[in-house]
């Protein structure tokens, strides 16, 4: 990872907001950190949450305050969304059965075989 101008505009975005916000920095650019599966992850990244009404650590300061985690964000950020979910939600429904329209077919439709 670069450390001088590793992102810093979009690490700023903290500075418009006084609410909760983790920040995660990949590195190895958008198709190593962001794309790849994580079987594929070759490199590291760094997350911190900031909480609000915290005070602004620059991104210098934040970078050395971060350790690099080897692999990729994937498993991280799943953890977290489960932090924030309630669970799972029903799947819903298929066609308009209050009104009467039952599906022709089951998700995801003949569709997808076309070609």
């Amino acid at each position: 990872m670069r450390r001088s101008g590793f992102g810093q505009s979009v690490y700023k975005t903290q500075l418009f907001t006084d609410s909760d916000m983790t920040f995660v920095l990949t590195s190895g650019g958008h198709n190593s950190g962001i794309i790849n599966e994580p079987k594929l992850a070759r490199g590291h990244h760094r997350s911190s949450r900031h909480t609000a009404g915290a005070h602004y650590v620059g991104p210098e300061a934040w970078v050395a305050q971060n350790t690099p985690q080897p692999g990729s964000r994937w498993p991280a950020w799943k953890t977290w969304l489960e932090g924030k979910s309630s669970g799972v939600a029903p799947a819903p429904p298929i066609g308009a059965p209050d009104k009467g329209l039952d599906p022709i077919v089951q998700a995801p439709g003949t569709y997808v075989y076309q070609t």
